[in-house]
């Protein structure tokens, strides 16, 4: 087994970049990996991925909201940003089979001006659409819809308080057929262009199988985000 959580640890202060890439790992005959996620920013970064794909890959379930894995994980992150990425079959090994992709806390603002950053552009979010992952899901609601493709959350400042909330903005992107729903913020101002989809994001819940989970908003969030970008079924 991997002797590591994390296949890259960016520390603290530190500035990834990475273009044309696949990032993978061997799977195992076992059912359960032993990774908690691909990259781990510590705190105080800038990482920006383009062109890159993360394998799928089967992430241990650690308990806490927090400390679930995910294919990105973050505190206090400065600025990340996604282009032309995909993210297909990264799981938490749950009965619920969640897609986690993304899960960073972004450093608070200290001025009205100045906040930290997260973009998507051109990018995809999916787990595949097969037998195995549209069981029935027997859990509780709760405890379940705690695993979405992506959680992006501002941290608090160091005295405590809140700071100037984080910008997410998102353009040309698809999030499909994620069991965990798509995307939660907390204390974020999100923005969505018309040209993203969200398409067939259930949980399967036992008297829920038609519910779509898409935008989770929590705290002082704001969203914009255009109708057309969200696709009935039927």
């Amino acid at each position: 087994g991997p002797k590591t959580e994390f296949v890259f640890i960016v520390n603290e202060g530190g500035v990834l970049t990475v273009k044309n890439a696949v990032i993978d790992v061997p799977i195992t005959e076992e059912e359960t990996d032993e990774y908690v996620g691909y990259v781990k920013l510590e705190g105080k970064n800038v990482a920006s991925f383009t062109n890159v794909k993360f394998g799928a890959l089967k992430l241990k379930d650690p308990s806490g909201d927090f400390s679930t894995g995910a294919a990105i994980v973050g505190r206090n992150v400065i600025g990340l940003a996604l282009i032309d990425t995909i993210f297909s079959d990264i799981v938490i090994n749950n009965v619920s089979l969640a897609v986690s992709a993304i899960r960073v806390g972004l450093e608070a603002g200290s001025t009205e001006t100045q906040h930290s950053t997260f973009s998507i552009s051109n990018s995809v979010f999916e787990q595949a659409d097969v037998k195995k992952n549209n069981k029935e899901n027997k859990e509780l609601l709760d405890k379940e819809l705690k695993t979405p493709g992506i959680y992006a959350w501002t941290e608090l400042k160091a005295d405590g308080t809140k700071g100037t909330a984080a910008v997410l903005s998102i353009n040309n992107t698809k999030f499909t057929h994620l069991r965990g729903g798509a995307i939660r913020i907390r204390d974020i101002d999100a923005k969505i262009g018309a040209s993203s989809r969200f398409s067939d994001n259930k949980p399967r819940f036992k008297n829920f199988k038609t519910l779509e989970w898409n935008i989770q908003v929590e705290g002082a969030s704001t969203l914009d985000a255009e109708e057309e970008s969200f696709v009935e079924e039927g």
